[in-house]
């Protein structure tokens, strides 16, 4: 594995990309992928993606501690869309993956070497990484190939805000998996957006080849800071769990109607309600007892995901 010097006028530098904190939930607009092209590599470009069609659903991860006893050394779970969970060692500098646990099928993959980003990262820096995938005992065995490359900067316009000093970081893998006698051939190609301000990307746009076909997904950040709000700030929302209800606090806009969703740290949801707000507080009747432990609460103007917050809350 290497990672090749950054060019002496390389602007942006990300240094958070794919770096989250224990707690976090990432929500991306699931949208329309057909007719979306990443475009070609270069410097100084602008990507106009305003016109982006959301399908009415979200791409949620739930970044929680991992306490696996086989996947030892890694101190993340990320809960992904389709009962998967991804088990990460994660630092300043890079994110393995170490395994995924496929909840639908009770398969767990194991991976070695698996280097899924690096940090910090500019136009022209690149990686390549090598890993081995197995499923134990002797299920399959496989061996990746992952290139990664800063490929472009700019400005990207997005369906929820214009963000500048944009990084295109672009993900070619190839992976050979074997079972038995039957040889699996699978290319992913993902780009991302990144700034200087988030972590997740503001947009990704995905695409894969196998035996089975091709597939192509789209999303973009739902929440994120645009440049034109950086000084405005957000609203801080204030949550509190008792044995049964949850108390939510924030100067919320008198007569909007709000959603509200409480998750555990599986991402299990344990309730979803709807308030018209009156006051600078709202309290939310769980029904059942909950037990003490950390919780993640979800709030947003109802049907306007750029309102949307992530707040967690830790039950005594």
């Amino acid at each position: 594995m290497n990672m090749a010097p950054a060019t002496p006028f390389a602007q942006p530098i990300v240094t958070a990309n794919e770096f989250y904190a224990t707690g976090e939930v990432i929500s991306m607009v699931a949208s329309e992928p057909s007719g979306l092209s990443a475009g070609a590599p270069g410097a100084a470009l602008t990507w106009n993606f305003s016109a982006m069609v959301p399908l009415g659903g979200f791409y949620t991860t739930t970044i929680m501690p991992d306490t696996s006893l086989v996947f030892i050394t890694a101190n993340q779970m990320h809960a992904l869309p389709g009962n998967k969970y991804l088990h990460v060692q994660a630092n300043h500098t890079d994110s393995y993956i170490h395994g995924v646990y496929d909840a639908g099928t009770n398969v767990t993959t194991h991976y070695n070497n698996y280097n899924i980003s690096k940090r910090p990262f500019t136009y022209n820096s690149t990686y390549i990484d090598t890993y081995q995938a197995t499923i134990p005992p002797a299920t399959m065995h496989g061996t990746g190939v992952l290139t990664v490359t800063g490929d472009a900067y700019g400005t990207l316009i997005l369906p929820n805000g214009t963000f500048n000093n944009v990084l295109r970081i672009k993900k070619y893998q190839v992976e050979r998996d074997t079972t038995g006698s039957a040889v699996v051939v699978t290319t992913n190609v993902s780009y991302m957006w990144f700034d200087s301000l988030h972590n997740a990307p503001l947009l990704q746009i995905d695409s894969t080849i196998s035996v089975a076909g091709s597939s192509q997904r789209a999303m973009y950040l739902a929440s994120p800071v645009a440049v034109q709000q950086l000084n405005a700030g957000q609203d801080g929302y204030t949550a509190y769990l008792t044995d049964n209800e949850l108390l939510l606090r924030n100067n919320f806009e008198q007569g909007r109607v709000y959603e509200v969703t409480l998750y555990n740290m599986i991402g299990g949801k344990l309730v979803t309600q709807t308030f018209v707000a009156t006051g600078n507080s709202q309290r939310i009747d769980i029904s059942k007892t909950i037990n003490p432990g950390i919780y993640i609460v979800s709030v947003q103007v109802k049907d306007v995901p750029g309102t949307h917050q992530v707040i967690r809350v830790v039950k005594q």
